[in-house]
């Protein structure tokens, strides 16, 4: 057996299970994406409908394997590899940011409820977002603030949650 040079650009072996294992974890992740996002991937139509079929099939030993065997399918395309990736990267970056804008939302109707700031945060927003129904937002507050209901709660948020209204970075 010929031996390499310790310098050699050849992976070790622990190196190629652990990428190895990274693809099959992938895999995992395509076929638990939610339809919409699944549907946006660049896959091969052969490997689309093995997933479809997968993404049927209850969590079994079956199932498994047939992941194995899709992510041994996936090592062998470096280059879909890599836009998979890429597109998996960008669905976690969307959640990220709307998990940020939520908080955000969040925030801002607790500032609106404050019974001391509450009126200077919501002058704030009428100047930094004029498109906001600010009548109806005023009027779930009072009414919030009256009852204590918390459907009156979710309606402000809903209302903050308005498309095209990105009020959480507007203050």
């Amino acid at each position: 057996m010929r031996r390499l040079p310790p310098d050699s650009e050849r992976p070790s072996r622990t190196q190629r299970k652990l990428a190895a294992e990274a693809v099959v974890e992938l895999a995992h992740q395509l076929a638990a994406l939610p339809d919409p996002a699944f549907k946006g991937l660049p896959l091969p139509r052969e490997l689309r409908d093995e997933f479809e079929q997968v993404r049927k099939m209850k969590a079994s030993a079956a199932r498994a394997r047939q992941l194995r065997h899709l992510a041994g399918e996936l090592r062998a395309a470096d280059d879909l590899l890599a836009a998979l990736n890429t597109a998996l990267g960008g669905q976690r970056r969307l959640s990220r940011e709307e998990a940020l804008r939520f908080h955000q939302r969040e925030e801002l109707r607790e500032s609106l409820l404050d019974p001391h700031h509450g009126a200077e945060v919501l002058y704030a927003l009428e100047q930094s977002a004029p498109d906001l129904d600010h009548a109806a937002l005023r009027e779930q507050i009072e009414r919030y603030r009256q009852t204590g209901d918390k459907r009156y709660y979710r309606a402000i948020f809903r209302l903050l949650e308005q498309p095209n209204q990105d009020v959480g970075n507007k203050l």
